[in-house]
């Protein structure tokens, strides 16, 4: 091999190896990085998701609600899942997933803030779960007035084994910091929302 030969097989091996190298460090970086409430890197005493579908509804009209929460890291927690004050609660929708199989569920308590309305549940894992390790909350929601641009959310506390569940939560302190939330809209700005879009 002459060196000219050399030298190409020398750069081709030298940039096939620096290529592997930089492609081993993006491996890395994606792995180890993640914000607040990304899979990995739970907020709070759990990993808590919020999906709510149809995200557009009309007074009257309901969405689901879907948490999923994983990674517990607390003996009891209570999960407080916000909304805007154009929506309400339906009662007895609520229930437990866990291992799909489905279980009747509170609230456990309720109440209104100035602009947000709240459902909380107090949940022991362990007693829940039964060897699982993760579940959902399903529960449904009815636009009763409009909502431009609102959110529904969830946050995750500890449960404090010193305060009696009937009194801990106090909707005008509700100690709330959604650690995932998701888009609302109802009635007639829902409406004009959508014919705005689909009018190009």
């Amino acid at each position: 091999m002459n060196t000219a030969t050399e030298k190409r097989a020398s750069f081709k091996a030298y940039f096939v190896g620096l290529g592997y190298i930089m492609a081993f460090a993006v491996v890395v970086s994606c792995g180890a990085g993640g914000g607040a409430g990304s899979r990995g890197d739970p907020v709070g005493p759990a990993f808590a998701e919020i999906t709510v579908f149809p995200s557009v509804i009309d007074s009257g009209d309901r969405t689901d609600v879907e948490v999923f929460i994983d990674q517990i890291v607390e003996d009891a927690i209570a999960v407080k899942i916000g909304f805007p004050a154009g929506l309400q609660y339906v009662t007895e929708s609520a229930m437990y997933e866990v291992g799909g199989e489905l279980y009747d569920a509170g609230p456990d308590a309720a109440g209104a803030g100035t602009d947000v309305s709240f459902v909380v549940f107090y949940i022991e894992p362990e007693d829940l779960l039964g060897g699982e390790e993760s579940f959902f909350i399903h529960l449904q929601l009815v636009g009763v007035s409009d909502v431009a641009d609102g959110r529904v959310g969830v946050d995750i506390d500890i449960d404090d084994p010193l305060v009696d569940n009937d009194e801990e939560f106090d909707p005008a302190t509700p100690l709330y910091d959604a650690q995932d939330d998701d888009d609302i809209r109802v009635g007639q700005v829902a409406a004009s929302s959508s014919s705005s879009s689909s009018g190009g």
